[in-house]
């Protein structure tokens, strides 16, 4: 927008320096103006063509379109500017150009200007005013509703490692023996899937054209983070000789043919009036051959809803461009619906999918809006996951809806907890609790683990990836900082949860015989140990002997009653936490056969 600004102002300047020392503009306006707008209409398509083609979807009808939005705007600029400033007296003084005929001249153009506009837009759904245009924009999202829950996420594969620390990674990894620091540096970090795992793929950026050019114009390789691995390096990738990086971003030098934003718009783009989406990341094949990936976007609802209509895989060695259709794009492919279309489908959803026909829009109550957006690993890999919050008076969350960013496709969970900011406030707050160490929640999302759906939050230390943080949604709506998880290893943290929710079954009178996160046996007390303090509870050690001549150490809560009726060689029932292993280890229930008026 600022660039179509700048443009715009010049070819108005362009008009108003004319008509300013045109003898003619006092004589015939019009003719003199005429002039002025055809000469700033070539200095804008002249602007826009040498510098801006990376921009020329912005207006309706891309190129062209934007061309004559310069063409117009640029014209009343240049017709206000010769109002404003009069030329200096000459012979012809009885017939200048009068600032009140120049003002009257703006505001004409001004209004056909609107009208063209209304014309537009009464042609071309949706209408601000018309909610069955809403309607159409809230089915953008092709959204299905999630029955019972997700699979559980797989805590192998699940993402351990913050964006930050994935840069930080990717910074220390920069091959200094090449030199490339002299005229590269490290673009953002490009989260996608290879081979079934999570990464970071990071390009390189010019940042001395001049040096890059006497280097030989080549980037010689990418580097990858294993998103999974917090405590794992980054990998520089060199590519082989001749196979060399050479189409690359930079704005610093919008005038050279290998930059990338440039080469694909004059190449592909301006033909087609599209729009690029998404080619700033550059994805891995399956072979770790890496190559600029985009989306081609075309207006689909009117000119407001752009929608993917094919895809284009750019040779970063070549520069080559070839074009797939969207159910031809290879399967290595993560991403073909972009980040920001995503999200505007699920915010134009939250707006209008309840909305009732008012003039100025739907019912307040109903609408929802994007709370925060987060790349998550799923049961179908990566996706984009977004949390809604009301948009009235109670913001708490209602919604978490997952977009498969390769189909389109979107499914919804309710869910009833906090809004991200708290719950990021009362993780950090435990965590600062427990280890004494400030620390920040990052990325925090909703996840599937134990049959339940919690918060998962990434712990960054210092710019670092320290752990993790795990609250179950009624915890977090009551921000309750002590029922918060927080370990350095999702391991751990995973048999924090189990137990607490074993227990949570239990306090509540739930049957947790049956429950996936516990286990029975009957056995003999062996031995009663010390109790001892830890993490803010009292515990009572013992040894259980089953059936099998195996003997089972377990610990329970002083303040479970039962803890109080266990003696050296009782007969008992336990019903124990099951962890990861299989092991039992925390108690939840004990029934004694021994001593039965102990009760359990």
């Amino acid at each position: 927008m600022l660039y179509v600004l700048i443009a715009t102002f010049s070819a108005g300047a362009l008009a108003f320096v004319i008509s300013a020392i045109s003898t003619n503009s006092r004589k015939r306006p019009i003719v003199a103006f005429g002039l002025a707008a055809v000469l700033s209409l070539l200095f804008g398509i002249l602007i826009a063509y040498v510098a801006l083609p990376e921009y020329t979807h912005w207006a309706k009808g891309g190129y062209s379109g934007l061309v004559w939005q310069i063409a117009l705007f640029g014209l009343v600029v240049g017709v206000v500017f010769s109002g404003l400033f009069k030329a200096p007296e000459r012979s012809y003084a009885e017939e200048e150009f009068s600032p009140t005929r120049s003002v009257g001249i703006a505001v004409a153009l001004l209004v056909l200007l609107i009208v063209v506009r209304l014309i537009i837009s009464a042609s071309t759904p949706p209408h601000w005013w018309d909610t069955e245009g809403k309607r159409t924009l809230a089915a953008q999202l092709e959204l299905t509703e999630g029955h019972g829950q997700a699979p559980d996420l797989d805590i192998n594969k699940a993402i351990k490692v913050t964006p930050t620390h994935a840069k930080t990674k990717a910074q220390a990894a920069f091959p200094k023996d090449l030199n490339l620091g002299s005229y590269l540096e490290i673009g953002e970090g490009y989260l996608q899937e290879v081979n079934g795992k999570p990464y970071y793929v990071f390009a390189f950026q010019v940042k001395d054209r001049r040096a890059f050019e006497r280097r030989g114009s080549i980037i010689p390789g990418y580097i990858v983070v294993d998103a999974t691995n917090k405590s794992g390096t980054a990998e520089w990738r060199p590519l082989a000789a001749g196979q060399e990086i050479r189409y690359v971003q930079g704005e610093q030098w919008w005038w050279s043919e290998k930059l990338l934003d440039r080469h694909v718009y004059f190449d592909y783009a301006l033909p087609n009036n599209a729009r690029i989406a998404e080619l700033s990341g550059m994805e891995l094949d399956d072979n770790n051959t890496p190559w600029y990936t985009a989306t081609v976007m075309k207006p689909s609802v009117g000119y407001t809803a752009y929608e993917p209509k094919a895809f284009i895989i750019i040779n970063p060695v070549t520069g080559q461009i070839q074009e797939y259709s969207l159910d031809e794009v290879p399967s290595w492919v993560d991403r073909i619906l972009p980040d920001e279309t995503a999200k505007q489908y699920v915010q134009w959803w939250g707006d209008w999918s309840v909305a009732t026909p008012r003039w100025f829009g739907g019912s307040k109550g109903l609408q929802k809006k994007v709370d925060d957006t987060s790349l998550v690993w799923g049961p179908d890999g990566l996706m984009l996951q977004f949390v809604m919050k009301s948009k009235g008076n109670d913001t708490t969350a209602t919604d978490v809806i997952y977009v498969n960013l390769r189909t389109g496709v979107a499914t919804r969970y309710g869910i009833d907890s906090a809004t991200q900011s708290t719950v990021a406030k009362i993780v950090e707050q435990k965590a600062l609790e427990e280890y004494k160490i400030p620390m920040e929640a990052r990325n925090c999302q909703v996840e599937f683990l134990a049959g339940k759906s919690v918060w998962y939050c990434l712990l960054e230390k210092e710019g670092n990836s320290w752990g993790v943080g795990i609250v179950q949604p009624q915890y977090a709506k009551a921000a309750d900082a002590s029922k918060v998880i927080v370990a350095e290893d999702l391991t751990d943290a995973y048999s924090e949860l189990l137990s607490q929710i074993a227990e949570d079954a239990s306090a509540s009178g739930e049957v947790v015989d049956n429950s996936s996160s516990t286990v029975q046996f009957d056995g003999v007390i062996d031995r009663v140990g010390n109790v001892y303090f830890e993490n803010g509870q009292w515990y009572l050690p013992f040894s259980l002997r089953i059936s099998d001549g195996s003997v089972l150490f377990l610990r329970i809560t002083t303040e479970k009653q039962s803890s109080h009726f266990i003696r050296d060689g009782d007969s008992v029932t336990v019903t124990a936490i099951k962890v990861l292993t299989g092991t039992p280890d925390t108690v939840i229930e004990v029934r004694n056969h021994t001593y039965p008026q102990g009760g359990s």
